[in-house]
């Protein structure tokens, strides 16, 4: 895949999510220039938009096509979204997630914005700033959820409430592969960028920390030294 069709890919994502209430079609509309900050097809007709942000020079847009269990469809968009942000819902080899939706309520980090929309009214439950720099991705927690921020891991209840934040020596992108956030039976592992390692419980306290220290190359002993 060229990097022109990646873009594309994530540029134009649709994915369709569904439970007992709702079956969903949603569509990224990422990065409208100024004076395309309307979604792109501006001549739908949807029941509601919803605005995050102002107008800017860089804001996405998503599209929420909407189903109920008797029939009815109907349209919304979400507007002045900040950041960039892909979408994928949890699988079973990948805990994190970006959407989820829970009965009535669709849960998005988008962006900057970690965000509650209820289906029902369309309109926002809560809309949250928790990170200094863009949110990435959750993760189920009891109750709750554990937001990966760039600066910050938060956790926030399903009323929209940050419960604490945790910062390490990094940012929470690690370049290795390595998941940054694991949550354990009865603790969190998170992984910065450096790939050093933090064990904290479920309040936030840092239990353990464990600095990255790069293997040291083996050393062959000479022939004098056998």
């Amino acid at each position: 895949m060229t990097r022109d069709e990646l873009n594309e890919q994530v540029c134009n994502q649709s994915v369709i999510i569904k439970n007992g209430f709702w079956e969903l079609k949603i569509q990224n509309e990422n990065f409208a220039f100024i004076g395309q900050n309307q979604p792109a097809s501006d001549n739908q007709n949807f029941n509601q938009i919803l605005r995050i942000h102002d107008d800017s020079y860089w804001t996405s847009n998503i599209i929420v096509e909407k189903i109920d269990k008797i029939g009815l469809a109907t349209k919304l968009a979400i507007t002045g979204i900040y950041g960039g942000f892909y979408l994928y819902s949890q699988s079973e080899d990948k805990d994190g997630q970006s959407i989820k939706l829970i009965d009535q309520d669709l849960i998005f980090s988008l962006g900057d914005t970690f965000l509650s929309l209820n289906l029902k009214s369309n309109q926002f439950n809560w809309l949250l700033q928790p990170d200094l720099t863009e949110v990435f991705e959750f993760y189920d927690l009891q109750d709750d959820f554990i937001v990966r921020g760039e600066t910050e891991v938060h956790r926030i209840d399903r009323n929209g409430n940050k419960l604490w934040s945790f910062g390490g020596q990094d940012i929470w992108v690690n370049l290795e592969g390595e998941n940054e956030v694991i949550i354990l039976e009865d603790k969190i592992l998170l992984t910065d960028f450096n790939s050093s390692k933090y064990f904290i419980d479920f309040d936030g306290k840092q239990l353990e920390f464990i600095p990255y220290t790069k293997a040291q190359p083996e050393i062959k002993k000479r022939w004098w030294h056998l």
